[in-house]
């Protein structure tokens, strides 16, 4: 973020966070994935999230990245689930 898009900040800072690491969130290992995946947008819809997420074709030649063709946008859904005993939801 910056003055470009903030206007002002009222009894407010901003404040960088350094990231921690924690364990593999998404997999990203199924062929129509291609070899790169990534710009992943997330939205819920009442219980059920989606994952808009691009996949392409990626390798390497000589040492260096080359850049594929895009094998399109993807689509994944998981519905959350509630324990009621412990009234835990993921």
């Amino acid at each position: 973020m910056d003055d470009h898009l903030i206007e002002s900040l009222r009894d407010a800072q901003r404040q960088l966070h350094h990231p921690t690491p924690r364990e593999i969130a998404i997999v990203h290992d199924a062929p129509w994935e291609g070899a790169g995946s990534g710009y992943h947008s997330v939205i819920r819809d009442g219980d059920l999230y989606r994952m808009y997420y691009r996949g392409s074709k990626l390798g390497v030649e000589n040492g260096r990245l080359k850049l594929g063709s895009e094998v399109g946008q993807r689509t994944a859904e998981r519905r959350r689930t509630c324990d009621e005993a412990t009234d835990l939801c993921r």
